[in-house]
């Protein structure tokens, strides 16, 4: 088969040749995006592969902040840590039960990950733990099923016996038995076999590592250390070890630089097969909510935060914090025209987003962020973060720097933020200050990137703080809504010289957000309603209008909302639900460009006696890079093309009709042995792409053909498209 040029640039050219008349589809509503930042759930199990270098954790659980919830939910989630980012394993089927408490370990012999048992559930009218044994080799999950398993459990110890080939698992309890174990099994990656030892650790362990040194596996039960050495466990005598207080979680591994078993807990602790010795607290003053592991890609023990995100790593005297994971969801967010990415922030750490996945921005040092609210300054590329202390940050792409102009607004928080485009300002108005406390602010000032100028404008809006404003280019203004104590509903305008009131809508109190819609071309506001449905309205720059009602997972109050230029499409961030309880998913999408679309135009016209030329083409989504228009004709007559054009315009060649009018783009499209050739057509995903429509047609050169020598397909209407 032959390969065609790309046709990349042809598509972004055909931009200016084709149709402009885009009609938006009707009634689009939102889409929740599974977190693709890091595990939502309290995970509590980390697996390192020193295969595929990557740690692996699943399942764990989060509070259901529903008013008649269960205490938590479980999940069912598989996520991977590369030394980067954490990345979702999409929901692999099969898969297990959600659960926590389970035991997992890498299997050296067979290279996957083994899991065994955990409890499944909060329900204290029911048996929770299970008894079911899964491996997952990086690409699916597989139930074993074996003849023979321990029964079921949680809390076990689990270690791979690298010199036996052997899994070993101890201990456990089932909760709905009332059963504490002490028994130990053997996996040989078919099946369980029971141990028979002649002496046995107390029925309490804390975990169980591998020391490669010393050919032992290494347990912890309370304060005790015991060794298994593949027929017999045998305890220790220690002069010191982890205290009960530093046994929160399992973190424990073998370090081959240092050939000690490390136990990672409120307290970094390191055994030498004679003693424990104390190294070091843990990195974060609430380490409980962490776990670690020994990377070997980097060479060094990386523990990761599920309080803030963050990785650690050791180096033998301290730690040091080098990745941020998690973008939180209490943050503030801008969108970057020079790269088209959405830039945010949380504690201490500056992300991207490209409509895909997450990156973390390079910083060595931060504004203090809490509070913090985001603009991006279009002119100068700078992201310019003003903080709770009246602090102004600017983000230039490799670093933070704290800017020092002669006049900053006074300190305040939720305060609100935009740039504006046409006079290449950053635009703050009110928030409420520290002291004294909940003090709401009603003035405005600018930024221009040298100093803070506080406008004095005739007519003020009435002192708010949490009010949200987002910049119109079409009509040059900033627009702000809400806000508390509120002015009953009230919209305001900037023009640059006064305020204005423009229109009134009951919705958007503190609990929404703003942003233009380049593909509405005007102000869309996200309202969350509570537990009610949460409404997105359009604002024409005279009233309100009701785009859509959706229910985004009872969101309690909105963080922010942003417009991807790129992509076409709003991405809502954040939601808090009661108690502080984090909402998922936490991420929603909603576009109001086009589906893609494909419709056939007129007939096929072949020669009598031959094979029908055929031209084939899917929806045309935006973003997929493999996307081709395929053309199928007689083997017998190799020459073909494939032809593109921006109108229908039916015009008739011998006894056929050619439906394409000019400008036209032919490209000669050879036919292999079986009659194939394609088109390939990369679609960039590009918003200004999203509506237009390109109408396409075959031919195939064929002695004596209908059409001047010429056998032609039917055309088809391609619409690009999400």
């Amino acid at each position: 088969m032959k390969t065609q040029p790309s046709a990349l640039a042809g598509t972004i050219a055909l931009a200016a040749l084709l149709s402009t008349d885009t009609v938006f589809a009707q009634g689009p509503t939102w889409q929740p995006v599974r977190r693709q930042f890091m595990p939502n759930a309290l995970q509590e199990r980390v697996v390192w592969d020193p295969v595929r270098e990557r740690a692996i954790t699943f399942g764990g659980s989060v509070a259901d902040c529903s008013p008649f919830g269960n205490p938590s939910i479980y999940i069912d989630e598989t996520w991977e840590w590369d030394g980067k980012r954490f990345t979702e394993r999409a929901l692999l089927s099969p898969r297990p039960t959600g659960r926590r408490v389970h035991a997992i370990t890498y299997d050296a012999g067979r290279n996957n990950m083994l899991m065994f048992g955990g409890t499944v559930s909060d329900n204290p009218y029911a048996c929770n733990e299970v008894g079911d044994t899964w491996t997952f080799d990086g690409e699916s999950w597989t139930n074993r099923s074996p003849a023979n398993a321990p029964p079921a459990r949680a809390g076990s110890a689990i270690a791979y016996d690298a010199a036996r080939d052997r899994v070993v698992l101890f201990g456990g309890y089932d909760a709905c038995l009332l059963v504490g174990y002490d028994d130990t099994w053997l996996w040989d990656g078919a099946n369980w076999t029971q141990a028979t030892p002649t002496t046995t650790p107390p029925p309490a362990p804390t975990g169980m590592a591998y020391d490669e040194a010393r050919g032992v596996c290494v347990l912890l039960a309370g304060d005790q250390t015991w060794e298994w050495d593949g027929t017999d466990w045998t305890q220790r005598t220690t002069t010191q070890s982890p205290t009960l207080s530093t046994l929160e979680r399992r973190s424990i591994f073998y370090d081959p630089i240092s050939s000690k078993v490390v136990y990672v807990g409120f307290e970094v602790w390191e055994y030498d097969g004679a003693d424990w010795t104390y190294v070091a607290d843990a990195p974060e003053a609430f380490p409980q909510s962490g776990y670690a592991f020994f990377d070997t890609k980097r060479g060094a023990i990386v523990w990761l935060s599920r309080n803030t995100g963050a990785a650690h790593e050791w180096d033998g005297s301290q730690w040091h914090q080098f990745r941020a994971v998690s973008t939180g969801f209490r943050g503030s967010l801008a969108y970057d025209t020079n790269r088209d990415v959405i830039v945010g922030t949380t504690a201490f750490a500056t992300w991207s987003y490209d409509g895909r996945s997450i990156e973390f921005l390079p910083a060595t040092q931060y504004p203090p962020f809490s509070e913090t609210q985001l603009a991006y300054d279009e002119a100068r590329d700078r992201i310019v973060g003003v903080t709770l202390f009246g602090e102004t940050w600017e983000y230039d792409g490799a670093d933070w720097h704290r800017m020092t102009p002669a006049n900053e607004p006074p300190a305040r928080s939720y305060q609100a933020i935009v740039y504006d485009a046409a006079r290449q300002r950053v635009v703050l108005f009110g928030g409420e200050t520290p002291s004294p406390a909940f003090t709401q602010l009603d003035d405005t000032w600018e930024w221009d990137g040298n100093d803070w100028t506080e406008r004095f404008p005739t007519t003020r809006p009435p002192a708010r703080s949490r009010a949200k404003m987002a910049y119109d280019p079409v009509r040059q203004r900033v627009v702000m809504h809400g806000g508390f104590p509120g002015d009953g509903g009230q919209t305001w305008e900037w023009d640059g010289n006064d305020w204005q009131s423009t229109a009134t809508a009951a919705a958007g109190s503190e609990d929404h957000a703003l942003a233009f819609d380049e593909g509405l071309g005007e102000v869309v506001m996200v309202a969350s309603g509570g537990t009610a449905p949460t409404e997105t309205l359009r604002y024409d720059g005279s009233s309100w209008q009701l785009l859509t009602t959706d229910t985004l997972s009872a969101v309690f109050r909105t963080d922010d909302l942003v417009y991807d230029r790129a992509r076409g499409e709003l991405n809502l961030f954040g939601g808090e639900g009661p108690f502080g309880c984090l909402v998922e998913p936490g991420h929603w999408k909603y576009t109001s460009s086009p589906p893609a679309d494909v419709m056939a135009a007129g007939t096929d016209c072949p020669i009598p006696g031959t094979s029908v030329p055929n031209l084939i083409a899917g929806p045309p989504v935006l973003g997929d890079l493999g996307y081709r228009i395929e053309l199928l004709g007689d083997p017998g007559f190799p020459i073909g093309a494939i032809a593109l054009a921006g109108t229908l315009q039916p015009i008739s060649v011998g006894s056929c009709t050619w439906h394409l009018g000019a400008p036209l783009q032919f490209y000669p499209t050879g036919l292999d042995a079986e009659g194939f050739g394609h088109l390939a057509l990369p679609l960039p995903d590009l918003a200004v792409l999203a509506g237009i429509e390109i109408h396409t047609q075959g031919l195939v050169a064929v002695p004596g053909g209908p059409a001047a020598g010429h056998a032609l397909t039917r055309a088809l209407t391609v619409t690009f498209g999400r």
